[in-house]
């Protein structure tokens, strides 16, 4: 393929995108921002120039507001003040940013968040995956020697499938997924030419993509490849490959080592799925056919098993329909046969059977709590790959054209929908003949969902079979069929992506209010909130703290310290990635500088309560007072020593004297002087990764900062390094002698030193790979 060819086919990607991205003209971005100021308060209480305040679309997408938003902007705002995103002192009581796997903060697209503001970056973030995907594959399928109208196809049904349509604005999967094109472009191009240079751009990629963020695709996709290696390679040799896997491995170690570092001592160790479980059911399959078959989150009718995000599966009826055809006259071509296995794959990993089973519980893809739904990027990619071979079929072999196919899917569908029209006979006659029955009302609604999501699919399944006889019998169409099924393609896909995703003001980014404004009053004080006032990580933009958060991943003994809270009972099994308090009366609060709680003027319980006292109030929300809240810095002149479970114990016991006495896993100290303790102490942020404590003390003590305990950070005092000691089950402790000092808590993670060495060795040996041919050219002449 020539490099016009690349150029040109880049810019029709990007046109055919932002044709799907329209909305943005209209001064709309691909960010449900509706869900902001439509779906909790402060902003309900507002009606934002509504009637009846702001209608919200899809909670489904709720994500891209509360986390990976939220992250990415404010990663963004700490490298514009020169600060390197290491941590987020907002949320958990502090824990790290970097070394989050949801928000790819290496990837080159956040490029766009240093130069633009951050909902435009958002929006040419989110619309790169759809052109790269696309992109990617259309360079796959020129590469095995398909025509531009069948890679055109191919690609459109991969960069605009179930996969990345629905998970578009979360702006992780989808971009990690895209990836699996081009690294099996690069891996049979180094394959077939044995040359350097594809080994070491292989490398490059594979990195990229790990600097994207989502590891469950990145397992994902090792396995796709070792199936491609399979099926392509011709001798052993070729193992050669896996040098470039271990090299791109050892390239991304700048952010692998710090996520290693987190993942060995989160709460993913322990989390597990709740009674859906996380395998897809097998009717969900009919998404293939009918991907709102059991409806969809964005009419809030969904009411299958599982979660509608099964629907990712989808690639477009005549993806489908094509697919078959390009097994019936490829069959014997090992791309083919290289897809056909991998759809059987994907199967067998998202379906639970005795194999599947047993793989995830090993938590070979990265835990017990991960939905297998993730796999279906792979089913995504390899029908994408046969209808592109389905159109060569249509156009090489039209004399020899079978209708079979086509009318095997139209059977499948017609099956379904006799099935649904006679399961709801039955049911009405049951209504007549029996009591009104709500399960059963119920259930006629959900067929009535269900038969009504199948008239399209119907359709464009009639669309597809007539477009296939047509092109048998007649020249004219059958030289224009291929822009059809295209055009028909582009139609169902961009109907189904744009129904399902949300395009919003930007001026509901988190807008102000009186509550937030009171709050940003006090930037050293924690809040907590009942679920539906700031929830969670919507207080980040703000720069308020919380002990609350969300995310897939955050420190073990965090989630262990908000389930005890929360329970007021040691045993307490960790909290999940939803780490929401919903007990507000436990003493934990008041041991993590929890000073200020908000909840609805209606359900203000806590009115004749000693501990909580009214300091503001608009509308529905109030502003509750903890006045036995600890500060965040402060000092003690004695500290025990005993183990996590009774340290616990003694953070629940209402009489012990956690002013005074502080607990520690690995140190004591008792100063018996009888002098009372006076001391000063001011706290303040330097940067994300560094903290600055002037302190004054009449007599030696232990001085506790309500910042969470976590490997990497140092201490010093006046510019001597001090061991920093776990205190509290969860935050940082440190000895002081008396008098006056300047304390610094610097963040500097071993992980990501020798990370960044280990990328570095990579990169110069990547660098030397790439230049050998024309050193070996250059010198090897003379």
């Amino acid at each position: 393929m020539s490099l016009k060819e690349a150029i040109l086919t880049l810019i029709f990607f990007t046109v055919i995108t932002i044709v799907f991205f329209y909305k943005i003209f209209l001064g709309l971005i691909p960010l449900p921002t509706d869900l902001i100021v439509g779906g909790y308060y402060p902003w309900l209480s507002y009606k934002w120039g509504y009637i009846t305040g702001v209608p919200v679309k899809n909670t489904k997408l709720s994500d891209s507001v509360s986390l990976f938003y939220p992250a990415k902007a404010l990663a963004a705002e700490f490298e514009k003040k020169g600060e390197f995103p290491l941590w987020n002192p907002y949320m958990f009581g502090g824990y790290p940013l970097f070394a989050s796997v949801s928000f790819g903060l290496l990837f080159p697209t956040m490029i766009f968040y240093l130069i633009f503001q951050a909902p435009i970056a958002w929006t040419l973030q989110t619309m790169s995956q759809s052109i790269l995907a696309s992109f990617f594959m259309y360079l796959l399928l020129r590469h095995l020697k398909l025509d531009k109208i069948a890679s055109v196809f191919g690609s459109i049904a991969f960069g605009f499938g179930g996969f990345s349509i629905l998970w578009l604005q979360w702006n992780t999967q989808a971009t990690t997924a895209l990836f699996l094109p081009i690294l099996i472009l690069l891996m049979d191009k180094y394959l077939i030419s044995k040359k350097l240079r594809w080994g070491a751009l292989f490398s490059i990629f594979l990195a990229l993509q790990i600097f994207a963020g989502y590891l469950p695709i990145i397992l994902l996709t090792l396995v796709s490849l070792v199936i491609w290696y399979i099926f392509r390679s011709n001798s052993l040799s070729s193992l050669k490959i896996i040098f470039f896997v271990i090299l791109g491995i050892l390239l991304s170690a700048v952010y692998l080592l710090p996520v290693g570092e987190l993942i060995q001592i989160s709460q993913r160790k322990v989390e597990t799925l709740g009674p859906a479980g996380p395998f897809t059911p097998p009717e969900n399959f009919i998404n293939l056919i009918a991907p709102d078959f059991f409806g969809n989150d964005a009419t809030s009718n969904f009411w299958g098993r599982g979660d509608h995000m099964d629907a990712t599966l989808y690639v477009g009826i005549i993806t489908l329909i094509l697919a078959l055809y390009g097994i019936s006259k490829f069959y014997k071509k090992r791309e083919v046969k290289f897809a056909v296995c991998l759809f059987i794959v994907t199967i067998i990993i998202s379906v639970s059977n005795p194999l599947s089973d047993f793989l995830y519980k090993l938590g070979v893809w990265g835990g017990s709590s991960i939905t297998m739904n993730r796999v279906n990027f792979m089913m995504n990619f390899s029908l994408s790959l046969l209808g592109a071979y389905g159109i060569l079929a249509i156009k090489n072999f039209y004399s020899k054209l079978s209708l079979k196919p086509a009318i095997l899917v139209a059977a499948v569908a017609l099956g379904v929908i006799l099935g649904l029209l006679i399961s709801k006979e039955m049911l009405l006659k049951s209504l007549n003949e029996a009591t009104v029955s709500s399960e059963i009302i119920s259930w006629l609604a959900r067929i009535n969902i269900s038969l009504r999501n199948t008239i399209l699919p119907s359709f464009l399944i009639a669309v597809g079979v007539l477009l296939i006889y047509l092109s048998k019998k007649f020249q004219r169409i059958r030289q224009i069929s291929a822009f059809i099924f295209i055009l028909v393609l582009t139609f169902e896909l961009f109907r189904f992506g744009l129904k399902f995703n949300t395009f919003a003001k930007p001026s509901f980014i988190y807008p102000q209010t009186p509550i937030t404004n009171f709050l940003e009053r006090y930037p050293n004080d924690r809040f907590i909130a009942e679920q539906n006032i700031l929830p969670a990580n919507m207080w980040v933009p703000f720069k308020l703290s919380s002990m609350q958060g969300y995310d897939g991943i955050y420190p073990l003994n965090t989630a262990k310290l908000l389930a005890v809270a929360d329970s007021d009972n040691t045993d307490a099994t960790p909290m999940t990635r939803w780490g929401v308090l919903q007990n507000f009366n436990s003493k934990i609060l008041d041991e993590t500088n929890t000073r200020f709680l908000l909840i609805e003027k209606k359900k203000n319980q806590y009115e004749a309560s000693d501990k909580y006292k009214k300091v503001f109030e608009d509308k529905e929300v109030v502003v509750l007072e903890n006045t036995q809240a600890l500060p965040r810095v402060y000092l003690t002149k004695k500290v025990i020593k005993t183990s996590d479970q009774q340290t616990l114990k003694l953070l629940l016991d209402e009489n012990f004297p956690i002013r005074t006495t502080s607990v520690t896993e690995d140190f004591e100290f008792n100063n018996v002087s009888e002098e009372t303790l006076s001391a000063d102490l001011e706290y303040r942020s330097v940067t994300n990764s560094h903290v600055v404590i002037k302190a004054n003390s009449n007599i030696d003590a232990y001085l506790v900062v309500l910042d969470s305990f976590y490997p990497g950070w140092k201490a010093k005092i006046d510019g001597n390094e001090t061991k920093i000691h776990r205190t509290n089950y969860n935050f940082r402790g440190i000895l002081l002698p008396k008098g006056d000092h300047i304390v610094e808590f610097i963040y500097t993670p071993e992980s990501l030193k020798y990370g960044a060495m280990m990328s570095g060795t990579s990169l110069l040996i990547i660098l030397l790979l790439l230049l050998y041919p024309s050193f070996k050219r250059i010198y090897g002449s003379r």
